[in-house]
């Protein structure tokens, strides 16, 4: 499955996850994968690369760890924390 972002993109994005993952920024993601696209709501821990690829490591709100490709990742922003 090819990526919505080009190499430069994805270069600008591994830092922008890198940012999050220090500031523990809440991140609003797109992902599209066999099963379709989905949102989900992540909170970042790690970038490992493994195989060629680089993937993000994150804690769903229900405190799941899981690891996203990060060619499979259509969208992506931070989540508004609410006060």
């Amino acid at each position: 499955m090819k990526s919505a972002f080009g190499k430069t993109a994805l270069a600008e994005l591994s830092s922008y996850y890198e940012q999050a993952i220090l500031h523990r920024n809440v991140l609003h993601i797109t992902v599209e994968d066999e099963q379709g696209a989905r949102e989900t709501r992540l909170h970042p821990l790690d970038l490992r690369a493994h195989g060629g690829k680089e993937f993000l490591i994150a804690n769903d709100d229900a405190g799941n760890q899981v690891q996203i490709s990060l060619d499979q990742v259509k969208a992506v922003r931070e989540f508004p924390l609410s006060s």
